[in-house]
């Protein structure tokens, strides 16, 4: 009986003989390790899709602020009835009162609602200011946010992701002036004035001059 007839060639059944395979606990442990990748990768991705969602929101927002700002130095709106402004009436919700026809006058069928989607996952946190809170600009793009009892508070906007992830959020700062910033917390005062005297600090003038006769 010959090789063939025996299983083959003698050094190719030693050869195979000598092969390894992967073991039970190694196949285990590549396969928890995979998974154990693809968790964290897709927590990473949604986390990333999340943040994205809030900056995106916030900078919406920071959008119409900017645009009620210059509709009131556009329009010189003098009187807080003119001023175009921005509310915050509940966590996802916020309206904005402007010229939007652009005729020159501030109209009530001019303030527009705008409610952010639930399926972005995020709002407002205003902590313990009682809403609504209403931020209006002067004729000179001066910014004052008030509460719902009328008292001043700071011009804070704060963005929160609503699940998940921690306490990420975004904060907008704006400043007395009206400059609205993402993610800075500078606030800049406006300039004050001082009434000074006509003749405070000044010396008078004494005539030194002598005539000498020659």
């Amino acid at each position: 009986m010959n090789s063939k007839q025996c299983g083959g060639h003698p050094m190719l059944n030693e050869a195979r003989r000598g092969e390894q395979g992967f073991s039970l606990l190694q196949l285990v442990i590549t396969i928890a390790i995979i998974a154990i990748v693809s968790v964290m990768a897709t927590i990473s991705i949604s986390k990333a899709q999340a943040d994205l969602r809030r900056e995106n929101t916030i900078r919406e927002f920071k959008a119409y602020l900017e645009k009620a700002r210059l509709d009131s130095i556009r329009r010189h709106a003098t009187s807080t009835t003119d001023q175009a402004s921005v509310t915050i009436t509940a966590s996802n919700t916020y309206q904005v009162a402007a010229d939007f026809n652009y005729d020159g006058t501030l109209a009530a069928s001019e303030v527009r609602t705008f409610n952010i989607p639930s399926d972005r996952g995020v709002q407002f946190s205003t902590g313990t200011v009682s809403l609504p809170m209403t931020t209006r600009f002067d004729w000179r793009g001066r910014a004052t946010t008030v509460q719902s009892d009328g008292t001043s508070v700071a011009s804070t906007f704060t963005m929160a992701n609503t699940t998940g992830y921690g306490s990420s959020t975004t904060v907008l700062n704006v400043t007395s002036m009206g400059d609205a910033s993402v993610g800075s917390a500078v606030n800049v005062s406006a300039p004050s004035r001082t009434t000074v005297a006509a003749n405070a600090n000044v010396k008078s003038e004494t005539n030194t001059n002598t005539s000498y006769g020659y």
